[in-house]
């Protein structure tokens, strides 16, 4: 294959963060009601070691994440 017919081939694309208007429900339950939706809180406790899954950010120490 040569390089061109790779790079034709290639896709374009487009990462996005989501709406977070649906996730915002979830940071008001306890531990136990997201433990039976398969969902988990955590801290962040060092920056850049906690990305966002919708925002796509890296959450600050102490931020909540689910």
């Amino acid at each position: 294959m040569t390089f061109s017919t790779i790079a034709s081939q290639i896709e374009t694309f487009r990462i996005e963060a989501l709406a977070p208007a649906p996730f915002r429900p979830l940071f008001a339950l306890d531990d136990a009601a997201l433990a039976a939706r398969g969902a988990v809180r955590r801290t962040a406790d060092a920056p850049h070691a906690f990305p966002c899954r919708v925002s796509l950010e890296d959450a600050e120490p102490g931020e909540e994440l689910v």
